[in-house]
């Protein structure tokens, strides 16, 4: 049995160095080169298969994947760590296939996995709201359909739920929004018709806020805050942010807007729940008015 395994490993290195002499540099004898344990050469082939031009997709991620374990192999761990990284980076669902591969090994690649995953999903995120926020709905809805996909993988950080319940609710809204943009062309210019004759401005409900005279606040009945997630976005200290909720004459949240931000990510969140509060109406002279609240928000993590 020893015999036969150096008999390979000696026909494998002479594949290797023999398309090394004859200039033919190949991903699989760079695989070669590895799999005799000759992982100086195999690294130098792969580095110049890398940058000798554009290589298939599949054959990019098997160079990168054969250069971390060259580098592995090699002990240079660091170095190692980063072509991990570059590599989950490119295919967040990467997971090595080396079934030979050493536990040693594919622990350090599932480490370096679990490590960059949850700020590459926050950066997956942040990219797709960008979009949506640009009104960009078709390629918004792709990238947040990619963002649920990443945390619906089986060994993702189940604290990340909140993010994947935020993620498939913008997906969703950007689907609609996509559908119900109509798709842009020519236009028949309308016919010339005479000038209307001008309407009287609709008048504009008053907003109170404040004491005034005759003024009843309103009162909070349900204004639970969201809880602050531990992942992805954790604070230490304190961070402090403003919302203010425009408040109906019913004592439903008409509107909410962030005045001062908490963190992008949480305060999706926080307009989300604040437009389902309910309040007892702010009274002016005994009718229900309209009214502004500014609530103050303080996140601690000690």
């Amino acid at each position: 049995m020893i015999r036969i395994k150096v008999l390979l490993v000696a026909v494998l290195l002479f594949v290797g160095f023999t398309c090394v002499a004859s200039g033919q540099e190949t991903l699989a004898a760079a695989k070669a080169l590895y799999t005799a344990a000759a992982y100086e050469d195999a690294l130098s082939m792969l580095t110049r298969l890398k940058s000798a031009g554009t290589p298939a997709p599949g054959d990019q991620q098997s160079i990168d994947q054969y250069r971390a374990l060259c580098l592995l192999a090699l002990g240079r761990q660091e170095e190692a760590r980063q072509a991990i990284e570059a590599l989950v980076t490119t295919d967040p669902s990467y997971q090595l296939n080396d079934a030979d591969a050493s536990p040693t090994v594919r622990a350090t690649f599932e480490e370096v996995r679990h490590r960059v995953l949850p700020s590459l999903t926050q950066q997956r995120y942040s990219t797709a709201k960008a979009s949506y926020d640009r009104k960009e709905f078709i390629l918004a809805a792709e990238q947040f359909g990619e963002v649920v996909r990443m945390l619906e993988m089986p060994d993702v950080d189940p604290t990340l739920a909140d993010l994947k319940k935020i993620a498939e609710g913008f997906r969703d809204l950007s689907v609609a929004a996509a559908a119900s943009t109509p798709e842009s062309g020519p236009t028949t210019p309308p016919a010339t018709q005479p000038p209307a004759a001008p309407t009287p401005a609709a008048a504009v409900p008053h907003v109170f806020e404040g004491e005034e005279q005759g003024l009843t606040p309103a009162v909070p009945i349900r204004q639970e805050m969201p809880r602050w997630p531990a992942v992805p976005f954790r604070v230490s200290g304190s961070t402090r942010g403003l919302l203010e909720v425009v408040i109906d004459e019913t004592g439903a949240v008409e509107s909410a807007v962030m005045r001062q931000s908490l963190n992008a990510l949480y305060d999706d969140v926080l307009l989300r729940q604040a437009r389902t509060w309910r309040y007892q109406p702010a009274m002016k002279d005994g009718k229900p008015v309209k009214y502004l609240r500014r609530i103050q928000i303080v996140v601690n993590d000690r």
